[in-house]
């Protein structure tokens, strides 16, 4: 005889392919559509010269800092620092990778919200369904920028936040990765 247990597995299973379909056609069109903007190759001149001993700015003993986004320009040094990576390159992997994260994050959150309000049939990611419709969101992702970054941030604020709903609480964990939107 079979038990509730198996129909919510199930409906389990179809929530995560589904999850895994919308964030593997997210990775595909992002990368199809690979680029870096010109406000990213600010960025990566302003890597290169922080990599060079000049510090964060566009060109050597002008002490102005051009990048839109401190914590990107560091984060895409410190990845570039050991590895010895492209920095154009980088930037752009690194902000695809970071974009389809944050995609991915978010859903598993809302999945996670909607099982602990004891949901139990299958959730068709319909909000992710939004970032495959609109092309910039495909454009955007490995433009060099920092909207990779952000779109992390924003899936790792939400699952924090969901965490605190129900009950995984993080406080401390969660005031730092909100603070990091300032």
């Amino acid at each position: 005889m079979p038990t509730l247990a198996a129909p919510r597995a199930r409906a389990g299973w179809w929530t995560v392919a589904g999850i895994a379909v919308v964030v593997a056609a997210y990775a595909a069109l992002a990368w199809d559509r690979r680029w870096i903007a010109d406000d990213g190759l600010i960025v990566v001149r302003c890597v290169r010269e922080l990599l060079a001993g000049h510090g964060p700015v566009y060109s050597p003993f002008e002490r102005a800092e051009p990048a839109t986004s401190t914590l990107w320009m560091w984060l895409v040094a410190a990845i570039a620092w050991p590895t010895g990576a492209d920095v154009a390159r980088l930037a752009v992997a690194l902000g695809g990778a970071l974009a389809v994260g944050g995609v991915a994050l978010a859903l598993a959150a809302t999945a996670r919200l909607h099982r602990a309000a004891g949901h139990a049939g299958a959730l068709v990611p319909i909000g992710g369904l939004i970032v495959l419709g609109v092309p910039p969101f495909w454009d955007y992702a490995t433009s060099g920028l920092e909207t990779g970054l952000a779109l992390a941030w924003i899936g790792a604020a939400w699952w924090l936040l969901v965490g605190l709903r129900v009950g995984a609480a993080r406080p401390r964990l969660t005031a730092v990765v909100l603070g990091l939107g300032q």
